[in-house]
């Protein structure tokens, strides 16, 4: 069987669309399914569903706390069934299944806070540069100045939120406040967030979409923000990361 069928079958017996027997002659038609096998997929799908909202609140950390504080656990589990509703497992990384996640909760306006969506894209953006690969060298690419990094727009400071995180003292959801912030990874595996400045964000991402010329379409105003971002291994500004705090 294709692994994309059993996911297909699987995630609709966990949604209750499917009968215990029904997803054991999907699994395999031809076999006799014993007492002790149907007891097993039951003990199956009892895992993957606490695995599921675990895996949800392991990526969505702050995320998840922080619904659950305002609104209560039982809001965020409806939240993450709603989401495997729309969006069923497809891989065997619980992880890779929640790629969605954020544009799962930015589409639903009437029923998640505008904030719970920056807080979505702070965990996402801070999971996905954690696990970037290392990137090849390339001499012909000017990507290969970069470390591994993400520009991401926000509607709240999630910056200062950040800090208030890290000192135990984030119990208010972020203000509103718009901030470009770099996640980025440096060389030495640490996970930074960083404030960009209007051409620290545009050269970024002209480097990240391989623009050669987006020092010269910034003038002067370019060579200031290369020369901030370098020595400071491609950040400035604010640095909120391992604990850590540069102004």
């Amino acid at each position: 069987m294709r692994l994309e069928r059993f996911f297909d079958d699987f995630s609709a017996y966990l949604l209750g669309d499917l009968r215990r027997d029904e997803l054991a002659r999907a699994l395999d038609p031809r076999s006799t399914w014993s007492t002790r096998d149907l007891a097993g997929l039951s003990h199956y799908a009892i895992h993957a569903r606490a695995q599921r909202e675990h895996i949800a609140e392991v990526v969505f950390e702050r995320t998840s706390r922080m619904v659950v504080a305002h609104a209560g656990q039982a809001t965020w589990s409806r939240l993450v069934d709603a989401y495997f509703r729309r969006h069923p497992q497809r891989t065997i990384a619980f992880s890779r299944n929640m790629q969605a996640f954020v544009g799962f909760v930015r589409a639903r306006p009437r029923e998640v806070a505008p904030w719970v969506v920056d807080l979505a894209q702070l965990d996402w953006y801070a999971f996905v540069t954690v696990c970037a690969p290392v990137p090849l060298e390339d001499a012909s690419s000017a990507v290969t100045h970069l470390v591994p990094l993400h520009v991401v727009d926000y509607e709240h400071d999630v910056l200062s939120w950040l800090v208030r995180d890290e000192a135990g003292d984030a119990t208010e959801p972020p203000s509103r406040a718009p901030i470009t912030v770099a996640h980025a990874r440096l060389p030495n595996l640490d996970l930074v967030h960083c404030a960009l400045t209007p051409p620290q964000a545009t050269l970024l991402r002209g480097l990240l979409t391989g623009c050669s010329g987006a020092l010269e379409a910034l003038s002067t105003e370019a060579e200031a923000a290369w020369d901030a971002l370098e020595s400071a291994g491609l950040l400035t500004s604010r640095r909120v990361g391992s604990g850590k705090v540069q102004s």
